[in-house]
């Protein structure tokens, strides 16, 4: 595991600002955090499957920059992103190509620092519907989602790796 990828682990672990987390199984308790481990920014995705049958839906991001740029972002807008879960599905008519299927915006928080620049994290709790992004009769198929944050100060993205799996 990547130092970037330990360090949201380890802030996740303890409810903190810098992860998201999209991970997402029909029966553990705790899905896979998947990071970009990218150099400029790291965006993470987890889904954790709740007992009442919902998904815990974890985006966090470490935007690599000054912390005077991330303070002026911060300033500006104090929870500078907007973060969505995005499907991408190419397979099923008429739904191919990529639609934001959730916001979460409401639920984000950010920070600023020396070390990881500009860090947000948001969370959200939704039904497996928000996640089975096919539409009948493909709804049984398997689902292709990410997380995508906008940096509403210059429109700049950043997305997760995808989950491919059945909600």
């Amino acid at each position: 595991m990547n130092k970037r990828k330990s360090v949201l682990a380890k802030v996740l672990a303890v409810g903190g600002a810098a992860a998201v987390t999209l991970g997402v199984m029909a029966s553990p308790a705790h899905a896979d955090m998947k990071c970009t481990g990218a150099t400029g920014s790291n965006v993470c995705l987890t889904i954790d499957h709740l007992p009442d049958g919902r998904y815990h839906v974890r985006i966090g991001i470490d935007a690599h920059m000054s912390r005077a740029q991330a303070q002026q972002y911060i300033d500006h807008n104090a929870t500078p992103f907007r973060a969505e879960i995005v499907a991408s599905d190419i397979s099923t008519w008429p739904f191919e190509g990529e639609h934001s299927v959730y916001t979460l915006n409401q639920q984000g928080q950010a920070g600023a620092s020396d070390e990881w620049g500009l860090s947000a994290n948001f969370e959200a709790t939704v039904d497996r519907a928000v996640l089975n992004e096919d539409q009948p009769p493909f709804e049984d198929d398997e689902d292709d989602i990410y997380a995508q944050l906008t940096l509403l100060e210059n429109g700049q993205t950043f997305k997760s790796p995808k989950y491919n799996q059945r909600f």
